[in-house]
């Protein structure tokens, strides 16, 4: 294989090594003074010339983790592959080659790909000593009284201001590219044209005016007054008239006017349809000539005429309008609208596809007025500017304007919106870049107290470690860490590490001595869990027997205790012994004095100072999540009341909704949503206790005005409002635009208002959403019907779908309502339940019949069967406020989360 470097602009990798040119040790030396870094910090090899290995090219320097300079310090940076292999930052291999394959090609301690010079390879005797390339030399007898201080250096550049664009400016700058024109500039036919003077609208509005005054006044008027011949006059509904009939002079009148408004609406109805049909033939020429669908940007210049755009009334969704249609004025493209709209949107995937995204760009934010979309083209295309506009004027997105402006190098205006964000990792990362390392430790630091106020000792470690570099202050607090209940053995492990770093040749002593120092009884199996992955990671004789004999003496103090079965994990550290697993079960089963194996406990007490918000079922996992002033916290619990947390350190207002959404079935996602924060992805890594990993993270690419969302088949689905209308969207899990519809009630678009965002539920291609007073159903095709319409908001719903119909189960402030409603509603009359109860907080469906609702401080749970005994099949009472109601492990049980942190399970069928 022959590996070559190719250029790469937009490389991000991090800085190991630099590259140092010049043939003497004094140019050297005064490239590196600029570092500030100790010289005995510095690793350094000399590389020397290609045709004269006697003269070198220049000085390659290797840093440390801990002593870096910055970026822009350097002006040959490298970075590491593999740990031996260093290319320029701004490089890549080609081909691409595997992690395994690289390091066979590895042979020496040190290899150094450069672009001219080639591959040159080092061992550990090459490296130099700085100090013995200096030589020495008597001080001469020189006065040096008359030397002068010379001329002050230049004051360090900081900054360079870009004039930033505003929305309007951005706006225009994509219309350029189109070089729209006009829609009655589309090649005519060959049908009646209406007058020049009717396109203005203001004139149309008076056409139309004096129209229907004359209409109305000549059926007043006495027959036959001005001419012979009757005049019926109609109602003027879209310009169309009823038909007119007579002679007279004043009914011609009447008749030509009508004549005229009806010229009118088939005149832009051809318009329409040669605009579609455009879009079969040239797209790129259509799209010269479309018509704004939803935007707020509608003007068109000042050569087109108003005619040319479309003028379309609110279509507010409402009981009073679920009848039908109603009235709307002038251009009305309700019969194209869904065909321009799809021609819409794959013009956009085509001008993605060409990487022509400025045009995409174009489409999705002046003809469809889909902001978030046009951003993220324009991200993709690198309009890093541009799109860092649009989400901060118009999506309101903040972070992935940040990001935006990251991406772009636009560092300062970055670093503003992520301190404004909380975001204070991420703007000290770019203040290092920018080489200002006393605010970026600023920063750091306010990351380390925000995890510190939320016990967070995995993340107060890693800024301490990463960002800051006091490794031994990132020591004591994962020693913190290990001594709490939060994530002890994860601290421990990267406790480990730490010490693995600065120790590696005596590693398993002080392994050792941390057992007999900070072990207590309660934590020596979870020690042993540590030890065991420590083992196998940093394996050596030496550690193996020393956590050998940790785990014989740790298992000996167990069993004496009445623990047998903590025999089992011998197993970890003793992997070759065939027979040690058959002798452990032979001793567990006959010794008699073993204890029975205790069943899962039934409650469990979470950390109290956390304001428990919801769960969320994941598989086998119980995922809690709750707010506390510092941020986000998670909890994560299995089947045996094992707990884990986890924390994001953004402010968060706790009375915002927070929607939490899964698809256990198809994915280890979890999409969180608040509508204040994005939150950073983090994986919850699998282990001993948990055997799935989760990979949690707030997904930037959801729409505006977000009214619903769920995950349904490895997808995205979001409800939400584009102006006046609502459109049903399908996501990839990486943010791609799957499909769109737009959604409708009898074949009329409506618009639905919406109070706050709700978690949808979802059967098979069908939706469900509480919006305040009414319980909707969505098809995957955009149609919705009401299944429900109350005098007070919903506050909570289940919907449990069967052949024989649906069965809803909703909660409002002072009663619970259940509904049996048939597949056909002419098959039965709808059956109807309902309790009168004060403040029920939650709903759940459990095994198609069980219906479980949590109120303040009571539990019951109903079954609706007609053959059931009682209504009221089980309950229980409370002593703090219920947050939330879930499913159990297993078919009889269900969990209940009380205000206080405490879950409690419970056989409710058993006990009843």
């Amino acid at each position: 294989m022959r590996l070559s470097l190719k250029y790469n602009e937009r490389a991000t990798h991090p800085l190991s090594a630099a590259f140092v040119r010049g043939s003497a040790p004094d140019v050297w030396l005064q490239e590196m003074n600029a570092w500030h870094i100790p010289l005995q910090q510095l690793v350094c090899f000399i590389i020397s010339q290609n045709n004269n290995p006697l003269e070198a090219a220049g000085l390659f320097v290797i840093f440390k983790k801990e002593q870096m300079p910055g970026l822009f310090q350097v002006r040959h940076p490298y970075t590491v592959m593999g740990g031996k292999l260093y290319i320029p930052i701004d490089a890549e291999l080609s081909p691409a080659i595997s992690e395994p394959e690289l390091q066979s090609l590895l042979i020496w301690d040190c290899q150094v790909f450069h672009p001219t010079i080639g591959f040159i390879g080092f061992e550990r005797s090459d490296r130099i000593v700085l100090a013995d390339l200096l030589q020495y030399l008597e001080p001469s007898p020189v006065n040096w009284e008359y030397a002068h201080a010379g001329q002050q250096p230049w004051v360090p550049l900081h900054q360079v201001g870009i004039q930033q664009l505003s929305t309007e400016q951005v706006f225009e700058s994509v219309k350029e590219s189109i070089s729209n024109k006009p829609l009655t500039e589309i090649p005519k036919s060959n049908k009646k044209d209406v007058p020049g003077w009717l396109n203005n609208r203001v004139a149309e509005a008076l056409f139309k005016g004096l129209y229907k005054l004359l209409s109305r006044l000549f059926a007043l008027i006495p027959f036959g007054l001005f001419g012979a011949g009757g005049f019926n006059a109609g109602n003027v509904s879209n310009g169309a008239g009823t038909g007119r009939s007579g002679s007279g002079w004043f009914s011609s009148i009447i008749n030509w006017m009508e004549e005229k408004i009806e010229d009118l609406e088939k005149q832009r109805d051809n318009e329409l349809k040669r605009l579609t049909d455009m879009f079969e033939k040239n797209s790129d020429e259509a799209l010269q000539y479309a018509i704004p669908l939803n935007s707020p940007y509608l003007n068109r210049g000042t050569t087109s005429k108003p005619s040319a755009r479309l003028t379309r009334n609110p279509l507010q969704f409402n009981l009073g309008r679920l009848g039908g249609g109603y009235a709307v004025d002038g251009w009305n493209v309700d019969n194209y609208y869904n065909e321009l709209r799809t021609k819409y949107l794959k013009a956009a995937q085509d001008a993605i596809s060409r990487k022509d995204f400025k045009k995409a760009a174009y489409v999705y934010a002046h003809l469809l007025g889909d902001y978030a979309s046009a951003a993220a083209a324009l991200r993709q295309g690198k309009h890093y500017r541009e799109a860092a506009v649009l989400y901060k004027e118009h999506v309101k997105n903040m972070s992935l304007a940040a990001a935006c402006l990251e991406e772009g190098g636009i560092y300062i205006e970055a670093i503003e919106l992520y301190t404004d964000l909380n975001q204070h990792e991420k703007a000290g990362d770019l203040y290092m870049l920018l080489d200002r390392k006393e605010p970026a430790l600023q920063c750091y630091e306010k990351c380390v107290d925000r995890a510190a106020v939320s016990k967070d000792y995995l993340e107060e470690a890693r800024i301490i470690t990463d960002k800051i570099g006091d490794r031994s202050r990132a020591k004591k607090v994962l020693l913190n860490g290990w001594q709490d209940v939060k994530q002890p053995e994860a601290c421990l492990l990267k406790y480990f590490d730490l010490v693995s770093d600065e120790n590696n040749a005596h590693f398993h002593a002080a392994v050792l001595s941390f057992y007999r120092e900070h072990v207590p009884v309660k934590n020596e199996l979870s020690f042993l869990n540590v030890i065991d992955k420590v083992n196998k990671k940093y394996y050596s004789p030496e550690m193996e027997n020393t956590c050998k004999e940790i785990a014989y003496e740790v298992v000996s103090e167990q069993v004496n205790a009445g623990n047998a079965g903590s025999l089992h994990s011998l197993r970890n550290f003793v992997p070759g012994d065939q027979l040690l697993t058959p002798d452990c079960y032979r001793f567990i089963h006959t010794f008699k004095h073993v204890p029975e194996q205790k069943p899962a406990a039934s409650q469990l007490q979470l950390i109290k100072d956390v304001i428990w918000k919801q769960t969320l079922t994941w598989q086998n996992q119980l995922l809690v999540f709750g707010m506390k002033s510092s941020g986000l916290i998670l909890a994560r619990i299995n089947g045996d009341r094992q707990v884990e947390y986890f924390s994001w350190n953004v402010p968060m207002e706790a009375n915002l909704p927070l929607i939490t959404l899964a698809d256990s079935f198809n994915t280890n996602l979890v999409l969180v949503y608040n509508e204040q924060q994005v939150f950073t992805a983090k994986q919850l890594p699998a282990n001993k206790h948990f055997q799935d990993e989760l990979l949690v993270y707030s997904p930037g690419f959801l729409p505006q005005v977000l009214i619903g969302g769920c995950m349904h088949k490895g997808a995205v689905i979001t409800l939400h409002n584009e102006l006046e209308e609502s459109f049903l969207n399908t996501y990839s899990l990486q943010g791609e635009l799957l499909k769109s519809v737009r959604c409708t009630f009898n074949d009329k678009a409506y618009f639905i208002p919406a109070v706050t965002i709700n978690e949808m539920l979802c059967s098979e291609e069908e939706y469900f959403l509480a919006c305040d007073k009414m319980l909707l159903r969505i098809s995957a095709e955009g149609k919705m019907g009401v299944l429900h319409y109350a005098e007070k908001p919903v506050r909570k719903f289940a919907v449990n779908v069967k052949e024989s119909g649906v069965t809803i189960a909703m909660t409002f402030e002072d009663r619970v309502l259940f509904a049996d409603l048939p597949a056909d509603r002419f098959d039965r009359t709808p059956k109807r339940i309902e309790f009168n109860e004060t403040l029920p907080q939650d709903v759940i469906i459990l095994d198609d019949v069980w219906y479980v609702v949590a109120y303040k401080q009571k539990v019951q749970v109903y079954n609706l069967e007609e053959n059931a005994p009682s209504v009221i099949h089980w309950e229980i009472e409370t002593e703090n406020d219920v947050v939330a109601v879930f499913s159990g492990s297993n078919r009889n049980q269900l969990g209940i989360l009380e205000a206080n942190g405490l879950i409690t399970w419970h056989n409710f069928r058993e006990s009843a």
